[in-house]
């Protein structure tokens, strides 16, 4: 769905370098238990919550609000599915377990906010990747939204205790605290 509206929009792709489709493949294959469903979850909440304001932003071409619209529908069962088996995943780990899962999904925070703007994008409209990210990452609207977009995930995460310990410092990093 989502590549059929880069090419009928006409925009360019921008993969995954190489060492990020090589970090996918590594944790499709070792990630498990609590950690695995709260990474997927964060990734897909601060999408989701951008995806909801642009399906209602009458601004936007219908055929984005469209392909938005139905994705938001499409990942809410997903979303529900995944916040209840995280919730039983978290209520069955004994305590080494849960700290190591609290280091895991501060990390994919980290990565996750890290990766929401491809460097490619800045370079395309002019601007050297490496200043734009830094000047997107210093400014007040950006860190104000990336917090909005995962709010409700970030509540969650605090709420069964995943969001602690030495990771503490990655969330403070990520910008999601």
């Amino acid at each position: 769905m989502f590549g059929r509206l880069i090419i009928a929009a006409g925009c360019p792709v921008y993969p995954p370098s190489a060492f990020d489709h090589a970090l996918g493949r590594f944790l499709k294959t070792t990630a498990t238990g609590a950690h695995m469903y709260a990474s997927i979850l964060l990734a897909e909440e601060i999408l989701d919550a951008f995806q909801r304001e642009i399906m209602g932003d009458e601004t936007l071409q219908p055929l984005i609000r469209m392909v938005s619209r139905v994705h938001v529908i499409e990942e809410s069962r997903h979303i529900r599915f995944a916040r209840d088996e995280l919730a039983r995943q978290v209520s069955s780990s004994g305590r080494i377990e849960l700290a190591y899962s609290r280091l895991v999904i501060a990390r994919a925070a980290r990565s996750i906010v890290n990766r929401l703007v491809h460097p490619h994008v800045y370079a395309a409209v002019g601007i050297p990747p490496k200043l734009g990210r830094a000047t997107a990452r210093a400014n007040p609207h950006f860190q104000s939204t990336l917090r909005w977009s995962a709010a409700k995930i970030v509540a969650t995460l605090h709420e069964l205790g995943l969001i602690g310990g030495p990771g503490r410092l990655l969330w403070t990093r990520s910008g999601l605290l």
